[in-house]
């Protein structure tokens, strides 16, 4: 692009294609079909905007089914991402449900043998507990039948030397 003055040039520009489209038009005016050429050109342009905007409706509407198919398996997708979300919500409560009562069963458990220890432990303190009962009542027993032995051996001397003293007064 030069420029001269106000004058613009265009260097590569060729205007030999213009020269020829200009040559048609003078040749179509003149011609005694002219008018009903310009009318069936614009009867041709008329249809081609006809089918350009229909095309444009068909496109649209492609458009807006394409976009509506989008949107429902978007849909689709986030229902199904809630169900699994909501899977595996379930699945975690039952889960920690299922550790708390595995726990509370555990506990229950180990209370229960902590009784049963101690019941047992009772159980063999009360044994002991009666068994030295038994050994002292035992000992007692012995202890009183010495005792009475004795007293009946000290009332036999006794007797024996009250006799003898007796029969030496006599």
């Amino acid at each position: 692009l030069d420029s001269l003055g106000d004058k613009t040039v265009i260097a590569d520009f060729d205007p030999k294609p213009l020269i020829e489209g200009a040559k048609a038009l003078r040749e179509i005016d003149a011609s005694a079909n002219s008018k009903d050429v310009l009318k069936l050109a614009l009867e041709q342009q008329r249809t081609k905007q006809a089918q350009a905007q229909l095309r444009q409706h068909e496109l649209e509407a492609q458009n807006l089914r394409y976009r509506e198919q989008i949107m429902k398996q978007q849909q689709e997708q986030d229902m199904k991402r809630q169900e699994q979300e909501q899977q595996n919500w379930q699945q975690r409560m039952k889960a920690e449900m299922e550790q708390k009562q595995r726990l509370e069963q555990q506990k229950i458990q180990e209370k229960q043998k902590a009784q049963q220890q101690w019941l047992k432990q009772q159980e063999q303190l009360n044994e002991r507990n009666l068994q030295r009962r038994k050994e002292v009542e035992a000992e007692i027993e012995r202890k009183k039948r010495e005792s009475m032995d004795y007293q009946a051996k000290l009332d036999r001397e006794t007797n024996a030397m009250r006799v003898k003293a007796e029969m030496k007064v006599k």
